[in-house]
């Protein structure tokens, strides 16, 4: 949405300024901030939970924030992998509507593209073999489809390839 607001020539702030993309908090910089908050209500998390929290999330602070609290909540004094467990599975539960309303009006053929980059899938994607055994439909129907999901901030293209744009989304449809 900042992108279009300021990229795009039909809008009042047209190349205004330069943009400026946030990265992700590096897992080291979140270990003592959360340990911090673990040990102001007398819990315990270790460095090891606390970098698994964040690569679980991809390190989007949002989603450390609130999977951490969920381990929090989830604690009776130090983390183990059940409070993980739990926290995570809290964590599906809040996103659950999210997420249904995202993928709510996809197609088949879209919803079946999300599940092949969920699945490892991310290049040949006009190979006879993807198309197959995806169900994608035609070379062109995948085009139209990466469109779409773009324009929708469902997935990412880089250098690598299609991947989800949300890491918890992710982890939803693998939950599914």
């Amino acid at each position: 949405m900042m992108n279009q607001l300021f990229q795009n020539k039909r809008m009042p702030f047209y190349q205004f300024g330069e943009p400026n993309y946030l990265q992700p908090i590096p897992s080291e910089e979140w270990i003592p901030f959360i340990q911090s908050k673990f040990e102001q209500k007398g819990l315990v998390i270790s460095d090891s939970y606390v970098r698994q929290i964040c690569e679980i999330v991809g390190n989007q602070s949002s989603y450390v924030q609130q999977l951490s609290w969920n381990v929090m909540l989830n604690t009776e004094h130090i983390v183990d992998d059940e409070a993980i467990k739990a926290g995570i599975n809290d964590l599906l539960i809040q996103c659950t509507p999210l997420f249904m309303e995202q993928t709510g009006g996809l197609t088949s053929y879209q919803l079946n593209m999300l599940r092949a980059i969920v699945d490892g899938q991310h290049t040949q994607w006009s190979s006879q073999e993807v198309l197959a055994k995806y169900n994608l439909g035609t070379k062109s129907n995948v085009s139209k489809m990466q469109k779409v999901m773009l324009e929708r901030d469902l997935i990412i293209s880089t250098e690598q390839g299609l991947f989800l744009s949300d890491p918890v989304m992710e982890l939803w449809f693998k939950h599914r």
